[in-house]
């Protein structure tokens, strides 16, 4: 196999990390959370990261499975929708006191 070409056990964590990633920048936009679709496009760039660091030094299968899904529970998290129908922001709530 060509250094270059992505290992076996990459291809089946990629595509995972592109749909969910796909589907989460389609409900931002769906839903005009602007800021999330920000996020999602910065989640973009750390994959790509991800990727040039697995080509380096070969990162374990657990290990990119682990990033990935820790990159899905963020999107999901930032999807969420608070009981007052208002979205997160930074952890916190984006009600305003006072």
């Amino acid at each position: 196999m060509a250094r270059n070409a992505p290992s076996g056990h990459f291809l089946p964590v990629l595509a995972f990390t592109v749909a969910y990633s796909l589907i989460a920048a389609w409900t931002a936009l769906r839903t005009g959370n602007t800021e999330f679709t920000f996020y999602v496009v910065v989640l973009w760039i750390l994959i790509a990261i991800v990727g040039l660091v697995h080509r380096a030094v070969r990162l374990t299968t657990g290990a990119l499975w682990a990033l990935s899904v820790w990159g899905l529970l963020h999107m999901l998290g930032g999807l969420v929708t608070l009981p007052s129908g208002r979205r997160t922001t930074r952890g916190r709530s984006c009600t305003r006191s006072g």
